[in-house]
């Protein structure tokens, strides 16, 4: 498959190099957890705006939040495992809507934990500008205590 310089396609691809980018810097963030915001997948079509920048910022709100939501016992003295993906909407407004849980870790205390980040989130930064769009459709995959190879799984 050939992609055309400027496409939507290479903008695309070129939006999400970037978020996987920025991911990889903020899941390293917390080195004495191996608990992390694994993948950010961006559901909408980005109208060729580039939400890194604003990827960035909601993200380090959802992982903070999320870290504030997660209770002791899935870190010690036997971490808990497993992964969950929330999905939502980001209204132009930064209102966060329509959250769903989309990946169970077949563990109700790490699905509530992730969910709580999100929620606790809401609202988030209003999306750019320039995005035309009504709302942004995100889903973000929670990893709690998972090798570090794992998350791209």
């Amino acid at each position: 498959m050939v992609i055309k310089a400027g496409s939507l396609a290479c903008r695309r691809l070129a939006s999400f190099i970037a978020f996987a980018v920025i991911l990889t810097a903020l899941a390293g963030a917390r080195t004495d957890l191996q608990t992390r915001i694994g993948t950010v997948e961006v559901l909408s079509d980005t109208q060729g705006v580039d939400f890194g920048p604003y990827l960035t910022q909601a993200i380090k709100t959802v992982r903070d939040n999320w870290f504030k939501a997660m209770p002791e016992k899935v870190q010690a003295p036997h971490p808990m495992k497993g992964k969950a993906a929330i999905r939502f909407a980001v209204q132009r407004s930064g209102r966060i809507r329509g959250i769903k849980l989309v990946e169970s870790s077949n563990s109700i205390i790490l699905d509530r934990t992730a969910w709580a980040g999100v929620q606790a989130s809401n609202p988030l930064p209003a999306l750019p500008v320039e995005f035309k769009g009504d709302y942004l459709s995100l889903r973000i995959r929670f990893d709690y205590n998972q090798p570090a190879d794992s998350s791209s799984k």
